[in-house]
């Protein structure tokens, strides 16, 4: 797993407007000498899964999107604003313990699994300010020139998930690569909210194509 740019252990993000997360994510792969991964995000992670799959054709194998970001750019003025709020969210975790985000993460979210939350409270702390996505382009370009399998996972409507019915429906008519399934009883953490079921539509997904488990057997003894 890896941090994205302005979260975690990763650099900083210095100018917004020039830092592109698809880019990053082949950087990475290039450095770990990996050929045609099976790739998957979430929410933010998953808006630069889809533009490193679509923007790198070929690079991937298979792309599990887990209600990823797909909004339409905006213009300057409600970007500053919405920029303004995510400063503010990441001042006011900043200045609060790691007890103290554990019990409103417990409160807000009792449906998750206690193993969920010690990370989460950890990354809350550990977030460049600057690190709100910008997005200078439709996400439908992207989406459109995927050349691989996309599984999209979503919550129910109006769970608090990004992905409604209808931008489903955008994107499978975009790229019939595209296979959409809705998780029940959950939102946007969706692997969060119903794991079971998550795991379930991933494994299928994954299973359902031969050519991604046929891989070079580990280990195994030299030939006599």
């Amino acid at each position: 797993m890896l941090d994205a740019r302005g979260h975690g252990q990763s650099s900083p993000i210095g100018d917004p407007s020039t830092h592109d997360p698809a880019r990053d994510i082949a950087e990475a792969l290039d450095a770990l000498n990996l050929e045609s991964p099976i790739v998957m995000g979430h929410s933010v992670g998953g808006r630069a899964t889809a533009d490193f799959a679509g923007t790198w054709p070929g690079r991937a194998s298979r792309v599990v999107l887990e209600d990823p970001i797909f909004i339409d750019p905006m213009d300057p003025a409600v970007r500053e604003r919405r920029q303004e709020r995510f400063r503010q969210q990441v001042a006011a975790f900043s200045a609060q313990s790691e007890a103290e985000i554990l019990a409103a993460g417990r409160l807000a979210n009792p449906g998750w699994h206690e193993d969920d939350f010690p990370a989460w409270a950890e990354a809350k702390r550990v977030v460049d300010p600057e690190a709100s996505p910008f997005y200078a382009h439709p996400w439908q370009e992207t989406v459109a020139r995927i050349d691989v399998p996309v599984l999209l996972i979503r919550g129910e409507p109006g769970s608090g998930g990004v992905v409604s019915p209808d931008i489903a429906a955008v994107a499978r008519a975009l790229n019939p690569l595209i296979e959409s399934v809705e998780i029940p009883g959950a939102g946007h953490n969706i692997r969060r909210e119903n794991f079971t079921d998550y795991l379930t539509a991933v494994r299928g997904f994954l299973l359902a194509a031969p050519e991604v488990m046929k891989r070079p057997p580990q280990d195994e003894p030299p030939a006599s």
